[in-house]
């Protein structure tokens, strides 16, 4: 299967599972951002990250769950915050690509309307 198709089944699982509202600037041609996950997490009233990591099980100290260790860093996908594999560091957000993310898919609709991207 090549890379749109995975993109466009993977995104529409993702809908089907609700993790993508009304306004998603996700586009199959190739714009592949979007605040979903955010607006849906500040909307619940979570918008500072956790505090350190609880190394002994270990486990995200907002939603309990186990979280992931890909070798660099420590991963809470429900809560989309990670950690840095130094034991004691606050948690980082990954779901927050900046306040500049409208103004990139104007951008960039506007170089696909122009044959720019295809």
């Amino acid at each position: 299967m090549n890379t749109l198709k995975r993109a466009v089944k993977d995104h529409a699982a993702q809908v089907e599972r609700g993790e993508h509202d009304a306004q998603c600037e996700w586009r199959p041609e190739g714009f592949y951002l979007c605040h979903c996950s955010k607006r849906a997490r500040e909307a619940a009233g979570f918008t500072d990250p956790p505090g350190e990591l609880i190394v002994e099980l270990p486990a995200c100290p907002r939603c309990w769950r186990t979280v992931e260790h890909d070798g660099d860093a420590f991963r809470c996908y429900p809560c989309c915050v990670s950690w840095s594999s130094t034991v004691g560091d606050d948690g980082e957000f990954t779901d927050d690509y900046g306040d500049d993310l409208a103004d990139d898919l104007a951008k960039w609709e506007s170089k696909r309307a122009s044959g720019g991207i295809q």
